[in-house]
């Protein structure tokens, strides 16, 4: 081989590793960028969007009430242990010896059920004084009252919820219409005794004959009551998140999710209804993330269309 075909057969070899090389480097570059790419993917892989669609839904109330029974505590001024003759929430008739202090018996003088618990508000919250309470009657009292008594008589079925609700919740409540309470995650189906209104409230009267043994000996309670359905943006509760102490959701725009403050009453229920005129950061059809606490502002979300929330 003479000495210009050996140069130019060293120029070829060294034209080859250069090719060699240089793919090398480029399909390094290649992996890398797949392995930021799907790991980026990796990070909300589990993280579901969904539309915001607009509609209406019900929207519930959280409520303070009081409890009123038809119910008196028996007294005596016989002094000494209690020793009673019949069980706790026993049914008993008129004239049964229920109890016996210092010698003395006590009876019945009207058939109901019997209690050993009282609160002292017995002589307060009563059938006759219902339809006057006051607001300040409906809420907890700050202290208690003083209790005393041998025992407690209930001698109707019929109880009543009695609470102060905004006008606008209850427009064209009617008596006689049913209504459903939850009462500690409990559902309770309710007539409307009663509606009288007043300036921003309205006095609202529910009566129930239905589970008095379960709420025997509640007097002051929390409930939420469904409003009317309310119309405007429909979002998922689990979809809004707190950061930095203001309220929003996580929109995806060319699947980078960034955080939109909303405004929106407390959410209470699984599906939060929004004014669109007061959340002009959404509107229908805008992509958000499901689950917001699942993601951070800037990052890239390859979207999962979620079910049906």
């Amino acid at each position: 081989m003479n000495l210009k075909n050996l140069t130019r057969e060293k120029q070829k070899i060294k034209d080859r590793r250069s090719i060699k090389l240089f793919s090398a480097a480029l399909f390094a570059l290649f992996v890398i960028y797949l392995a930021g790419y799907f790991g980026g993917l990796a990070l909300v892989d589990s993280a579901e969007a969904v539309l915001v669609t607009s509609g209406s839904a019900a929207v519930p109330l959280e409520l303070s009430g009081v409890v009123i029974r038809d119910e008196s505590v028996y007294k005596t001024d016989a002094q000494g242990e209690i020793t009673y003759l019949t069980d706790d929430l026993d049914k008993l008739k008129a004239g049964t010896d229920a109890a016996i202090i210092g010698g003395n018996t006590v009876k019945t003088n009207a058939s109901g059920i019997i209690s050993r618990d009282f609160d002292g508000y017995e002589r307060l919250y009563t059938f006759e004084n219902m339809p006057v309470l006051r607001k300040e009657h409906t809420e907890p009292p700050k202290t208690e009252k003083e209790k005393s008594g041998v025992f407690r008589m209930i001698t109707s079925a019929e109880w009543f919820i009695g609470a102060y609700i905004p006008n606008g919740a209850v427009a064209g409540w009617k008596p006689g219409a049913e209504r459903e309470l939850v009462i500690g995650g409990r559902a309770l189906g309710v007539t409307i005794h009663g509606v009288t209104p007043y300036a921003g409230e309205s006095y609202v009267i529910f009566k129930s004959v239905r589970y008095i043994l379960d709420y025997i000996n509640e007097r002051f309670i929390t409930f939420t009551v469904s409003r009317d359905e309310k119309k405007g943006l429909l979002i998922p509760r689990s979809a809004i998140v707190n950061k930095d102490g203001v309220n929003g959701v996580y929109k995806i725009n060319a699947s980078i999710a960034h955080f939109v403050e909303i405004n929106a009453e407390a959410p209470k229920s699984d599906v939060i209804v929004l004014d669109p005129y007061k959340n002009l950061g959404l509107k229908t059809h805008d992509s958000i993330v499901l689950n917001g606490s699942e993601v951070y502002e800037g990052q890239r979300i390859y979207k999962k269309e979620a079910a049906d929330y």
